[in-house]
């Protein structure tokens, strides 16, 4: 079970799921990342609590249809209940080409069993139709069962229905259920069925199902309420009962007829999706366009004011109705909520919905704006190809518009996906230019992003001079708006050009400096990430006590506001110290909190980082196989992602453990293939390292002229960024 000081981090989340007032400020203090990742932790440790206490049973219903979030967070859940006592029970519809939904085709970490669920046997008609009226049927009513349903286990239930409320039904002597009349002409339709059910209740009830099913699968009592107020039949009843009553009753006589069931006072749900969807199916396009605008009507007017978790409802009713001018005001709400919350395969949505209702000829400057939206959550997601082909097509109506900002814009954010692919030479030329057009035009937020974006491109090329230059730059330039959190990040990265080259110190200063600002602002996440950053500084320099301070205080931090991602980072470098150390016992235990946090966030590069270090640490304590398993795992999902660096750490540190076990061809192989990569990404520490992890197995191959050469020029590397714990092995190993 959690412990009690989790479930209090957690506490807040909770209240926000619950929707109840926050005792204390700190949960709005939050960005929207730390929020969502805060509700998707209390939501794990709740369901995992639960299974810890016993036996857990989920159902899903209609698993084609779940939201992509909630997909997502299913796949989170999955690992954490793998060795509880714990049922998963999936219902789906086959996808439209009959394939099964995405989720059941992947490998998934909990064992499946899979049922595919076909025309009822002959047997187990007999058997469902006995269950449902409590006795025998006879041979004769069965076999007309099967020549009417065919098996349809949906179709079977609602005939039955049908028979028992038309007392079409008799019981024989012999106590077997029968159908009255052996001749009935029965329609194979399923609408025709439901039809005919719909056609027995009262025309009160008949009115009262056909607006429910259009407001949706589930529905609440007050929006039903307001639209029947808009019913000629309940306006004639109303004069005799207050509607409230009225309706109360319709909606009661339609769940004992097994339409629906209560969720609880004012909301109810569909016994099954089939029977809303068909019965929505039967009603006439022009009167389901009305419905739909008196439920969008109804939603606005009893939620006004609060209308933020209706959204999604408005833009579907709004859509539906005809009235796209009000589903683009909604939908771009909706679209900026879900965006805010983090939410983004949400937000990405509502972004092509908002796309697909908007003219770039007409207005050209709001498809444009929707263009970048849908971009960045594309970035936030991953999909950096995409998103880049999404920028083009900004780009082409930006080239279009006289407002250089526009242009700026458009370039800015195009070199920063082409940065994030590795496409270094062309993300130079878009970026540039973007900073030309913001500085022509004076323009302080676009320069603070495109000056921080080429630092980030030149960091990334291991051009640190450039990189520092321009990360000062978007710093000063934050400095003259109001406190940004988001400036102790470029903070952060300028400290660490000043790493790589060796000049600690001045990173140091900077990062300090601004930790102060951070300080005086009360910006905890500002300094939670400040402090982090420090502590990789210290680490490099060699200071490794000072550096396990710093990450203590940043992951005390970072635990407090619930940022996973930081808190993954600090676990991960203090992992580092104790590894140093040679704590090897409380360095995997840190990897392994590490770890669950990166597979809980779904966080692919920090899964690869973090069992690079798990391999990093079995090949000093001589746990070899398990060693490469991990730092196998770790090289493929560094090439699923293009991760240059970590291919090459990775395979370096695969030969460390070739080393160790004195498999020096092995080893030579790994650390040349290691050398040329870092030489190609400019990075190098990890080349210093392979160079002289090189000229070490060469030494041991006893080819001592080419080792001294390779250790040479990993000297020179040394000594350009001024890491003095290689240059002291580097020299140790020439003496």
């Amino acid at each position: 079970m959690p412990a009690r000081k989790e479930w209090q981090q957690l506490k807040p989340a909770f209240l926000a799921l619950l929707e109840l007032p926050q005792e204390n400020q700190r949960w709005e203090k939050l960005d929207s990342r730390s929020r969502h990742e805060n509700i998707l932790a209390a939501l794990r440790t709740f369901f995992l609590a639960q299974a810890q206490n016993g036996p857990l049973l989920l159902e899903l219903e209609d698993l084609q249809s779940l939201d992509p979030e909630s997909e997502d967070f299913l796949r989170q859940l999955m690992p954490l209940l793998k060795e509880q006592p714990a049922l998963l029970l999936l219902t789906s519809r086959y996808e439209e080409d009959g394939s099964l939904p995405p989720l059941l085709n992947e490998k998934l970490p909990l064992p499946l069993q899979l049922t595919r669920l076909e025309n009822l046997s002959v047997e187990s008609m007999r058997s469902f139709a006995e269950s449902k009226l409590g006795g025998p049927i006879a041979e004769d009513f069965l076999r007309l069962l099967e020549r009417t349903t065919n098996g349809n286990p949906f179709y079977l239930e609602q005939l039955l229905e049908y028979f028992r409320e038309s007392q079409l039904l008799t019981r024989e002597e012999n106590g077997n259920w029968n159908i009255l009349d052996q001749n009935i002409r029965l329609s194979h339709s399923i609408h025709a069925i439901l039809t005919a059910r719909l056609d027995r209740l009262s025309e009160l009830v008949r009115e009262t199902v056909k607006a429910a099913a259009v407001i949706g699968r589930e529905f609440e009592l007050p929006v039903l309420t307001e639209v029947m107020k808009n019913y000629e039949s309940f306006e004639r009843e109303n004069r005799r009962q207050a509607l409230p009553a009225l309706l109360k009753e319709q909606v009661h006589t339609a769940e004992k007829v097994q339409i629906w069931r209560a969720v609880n006072e004012l909301r109810y749900i569909f016994k099954h999706s089939l029977l809303r969807e068909a019965v929505y199916e039967m009603q006439l396009r022009a009167r389901l366009s009305q419905l739909h605008l008196l439920i969008a009507q109804a939603i606005e007017k009893i939620h006004a004011g609060e209308t933020e978790q209706y959204l999604s409802d408005l833009v579907y009713h709004y859509e539906q109705s005809g009235h796209l001018a009000k589903a683009k005001i909604y939908g771009k709400q909706a679209a900026d909520f879900f965006r805010n919350n983090y939410q983004n395969r949400q937000a990405l949505l509502y972004y092509d919905k908002l796309l697909n209702w908007s003219s770039p000829k007409e207005k050209p400057l709001e498809y444009f704006n929707l263009l970048l939206r849908k971009a960045e959550m594309l970035e936030l997601l991953g999909q950096w190809q995409d998103a880049e082909s999404i920028c083009r097509k900004a780009l082409k109506i930006a080239q279009k518009e006289t407002d250089p900002i526009i242009k700026a814009r458009a370039a800015n954010a195009l070199g920063k996906l082409l940065m994030l692919q590795g496409k270094y030479a062309e993300a130079d030329k878009h970026l540039q230019k973007s900073r030309k057009l913001f500085e022509a035009e004076d323009d302080l937020y676009g320069k603070i992003r495109a000056y921080g974006n080429l630092g980030n491109l030149y960091f990334r090329q291991g051009a640190y001079e450039k990189a520092k230059n321009y990360f000062i730059k978007s710093i000063e330039g934050s400095r003259q708006r109001p406190h940004s959190s988001a400036t102790a990040q470029v903070v952060a990265n300028l400290g660490l050009a000043f790493m790589n080259q060796g000049r600690y110190a001045e990173g140091i200063r900077w990062i300090k400096e601004q930790l102060d600002i951070c300080r005086k602002a009360k910006d905890r996440q500002g300094m939670a990430t400040l402090l982090v950053n420090l502590g990789i500084l210290l680490f490099e320099k060699g200071d490794y006590e000072q550096a396990g301070h710093q990450f203590q205080e940043g992951l005390q931090l970072a635990e407090e506001l619930g940022n996973k991602f930081l808190m993954a980072i600090a676990l991960g470098s203090l992992g580092n110290v104790f590894q140093k150390q040679k704590k090897y016992k409380e360095a995997r235990e840190l990897y392994l909190r590490d770890l669950k946090l990166v597979e809980e966030m779904g966080d692919l590069q920090g899964r690869a980082i973090v069992l690079l270090y798990l391999g990093e640490l079995e090949s000093l304590t001589g746990e070899y196989e398990q060693a490469l398993q991990h730092l196998r795992e770790s090289l493929e999902i560094c090439q699923q992602l293009n991760y240059q660096k970590g291919i090459a750490r990775a395979i370096n540190t695969m030969g460390d453990v070739f080393y160790n076990q004195q498999k020096y061809e092995q080893a030579l192989e790994a650390y040349e293939q290691a050398i040329s990569i870092a030489r190609e990404i400019n990075n190098l520490l990890v080349l210093a390292s392979s160079l002289y992890e090189k000229a070490l197995t060469l030494k041991a191959l006893r080819k001592k002229a080419e080792a001294i050469q390779t250790a040479r020029e990993a000297q020179k590397i040394a000594e350009k960024i001024k890491h003095k714990e290689l240059l002291r092995d580097i020299c140790r190993l020439l003496k």
